[in-house]
């Protein structure tokens, strides 16, 4: 069984992305043709993944992918304080706090 990443981006109440879904995309990412991540399945984990299937779990996820990055954004007011932060003000700190 594989760890859980910390880098899942999904929106709440969404399912989660499963471990072969996983391995797909990092492969993908890491420039491998559907036929290499599918020989990658057999030769790794003895498991049998086609090349059809490898191209059907990229499809879904980057459709997904899109979806999420195209959502509407909400738009806020700053606070003073985030204001400043965010215009690069930073407080000086106190020499006599820790």
């Amino acid at each position: 069984m594989m760890a859980r990443s910390s880098r899942d981006n999904l929106k709440k109440r969404q399912r989660r992305v499963s471990d072969i879904d996983e391995i797909v995309l990092s492969l993908n990412a890491k420039g491998l043709t559907t036929g290499e991540i599918s020989a990658h399945f057999g030769q790794i984990y003895g498991a049998s993944v086609s090349k059809d299937t490898v191209s059907r779990i990229t499809d879904r996820i980057t459709e997904e992918m899109q979806a999420w990055s195209s959502r509407p954004h909400i738009q806020r007011e700053l606070s003073a304080s985030e204001a400043h932060r965010h215009n690069g003000f930073r407080p000086q700190r106190r020499p006599w706090s820790a």
